[in-house]
C-alpha cells in the first residue's frame, strides 16, 4: 500500500502544484532536489530504525503520522 500511495502522490501532487498553484518548472525541480537531499540523509536513519525496532513498528509510526497530518 505504501508504494501505491507514493506513486499516486508523486503523479497527482505535481499536477496539482502546477495546475492549481501555478508552480513553474524551476519551482517543481527545486522541490524534487530538496526532497531528494532530505531522503539522502534520512534513509540511513530510517534503515537503522527498521533494523532496531522492526519493520512493523516503523511502518506503524509512518501511518500514524499520516493520520495525524491528514486530520487538519
Amino acid at each position: 500500500m505504501a508504494g501505491v500511495r507514493r506513486q499516486i502522490f508523486m503523479a497527482f501532487a505535481v499536477f496539482l502544484l502546477v495546475k492549481k498553484f501555478h508552480f513553474s518548472i524551476q519551482e517543481v525541480t527545486i522541490l524534487f532536489v530538496v526532497n531528494n537531499l532530505i531522503n539522502y540523509f534520512l534513509s540511513p536513519l530510517i534503515g537503522r530504525a527498521i533494523i532496531r525496532f522492526g519493520e512493523r513498528k516503523v511502518l506503524s509510526l509512518e501511518y500514524s503520522s499520516m493520520i495525524v497530518i491528514h486530520e487538519d
